[in-house]
């Protein structure tokens, strides 16, 4: 059966900047924050209690973490954590100050997806593969904007093909009716499978200059 999957990001759209850093040490109130792409667990549903960073690192939050967009209890989210931290490893509970969700992006078979297939442009801002092996990480600029419409979407989907010699994913976009009046960072994750893995693998997008093509050996 043929299908199309895109996933709506209108609500995940956020100006968010550090990653995957520490502040500078000192006295002030954010001495030690950190910044980590990690995986959540929900002990209950929108109620988070403990991640693990790429890095390995487990974190207990202290309270437990509320988020409405973690809608299973016993799951594990993706997402951006931000949090106090005066140490750089191993197991140790903390104070959370932000847990941001990071959209999970699963590739559809091209021979699978129907549907259009637009590609309006994005700008890529970086791409990275996880500490730990287990996500394609990309940094996205999106023009976006308040539409008059409440409803207005944009959208996201990647479509995988393949050859002999390389595994290629080509990212579609959607603007829909969303207007550009100003440029926001997008965080997406996507989940590096066996299925990607024993080729180069080529991330193709079109961005607002040109359409660009970035290779990727694991």
């Amino acid at each position: 059966m043929k299908y199309r999957k895109m996933l709506t990001i209108g609500l995940l759209l956020a100006l968010t900047g550090c990653t995957n850093d520490a502040y500078d040490t000192g006295d002030g109130e954010y001495s030690y924050l950190r910044a980590d792409f990690a995986e959540v667990h929900t002990i209950d549903a929108q109620t988070i209690d403990h991640a693990t960073t790429d890095d390995g690192t487990t974190l207990h939050f202290a309270p437990h973490v509320t988020a409405k967009w973690a809608e299973k209890a016993d799951t594990l989210y993706r997402a951006l954590i931000y949090y106090h931290d005066g140490t750089a490893t191993g197991e140790k509970t903390v104070e959370s100050i932000a847990v941001n969700r990071v959209p999970v992006l699963r590739p559809v078979v091209e021979e699978e997806f129907e549907g259009e297939k637009k590609t309006d442009p994005v700008d890529l801002e970086s791409v990275w593969l996880s500490t730990n092996g287990k996500y394609l990480n990309l940094s996205l600029l999106l023009k976006t904007g308040k539409a008059d419409d409440p409803e207005a979407i944009q959208s996201i989907g990647l479509i995988k093909s393949e050859n002999e010699e390389t595994i290629t994913l080509h990212l579609l976009h959607d603007q829909g009716t969303v207007p550009q009046y100003y440029t926001s960072r997008l965080y997406l994750s996507i989940p590096v499978t066996d299925d990607l893995r024993g080729k180069p693998l080529c991330l193709v997008m079109n961005t607002y200059e040109k359409e660009i093509e970035k290779l990727i050996v694991f």
